[in-house]
């Protein structure tokens, strides 16, 4: 028995696992590339256009789907808690792993919360 459904599923995750690899494995030059960005007043504007972008990029994604009313109020729902936890200053340090650990578990229960609202939508509809 196979731990992945697919060689493709097998080809994502192994990506996946490099980028966090990739990641964690610079955490001490992210620290001193923060520290100049902050000293030059970059810092703040360049998470802002990162924030801006990524929420451009599934505000498309979500427009494609032509989401219905209850999947649009967990939308809603999920960008309210994300913008409650907005922390642009990075610390890049336990707390910063801690607060990654957070954002991906919002993540995964965004994921699972927007299925459920379209297999309930396309349950309900009428035929």
């Amino acid at each position: 028995m196979s731990l992945f459904t697919s060689n493709r599923e097998r080809r994502l995750w192994l990506w996946a696992l490099a980028v966090v690899v990739a990641i964690y494995s610079t955490l001490g030059l992210a620290r001193t590339l923060a520290g100049h960005l902050r000293t030059h007043g970059l810092l703040e504007a360049l998470f802002m256009v990162s924030f801006l972008l990524v929420g451009a990029v599934i505000l498309i994604y979500g427009l494609k789907a032509r989401p219905g009313g209850l999947e649009i109020g967990v939308a809603l729902g999920v960008a309210a808690v994300y913008i409650l936890v907005f922390v642009p200053n990075r610390a890049y340090d336990e707390r910063d792993l801690l607060f990654n650990v957070l954002a991906a578990v919002m993540a995964v229960a965004a994921s699972m919360a927007l299925s459920y609202a379209r297999r309930w939508r396309f349950r309900n509809q009428p035929d």
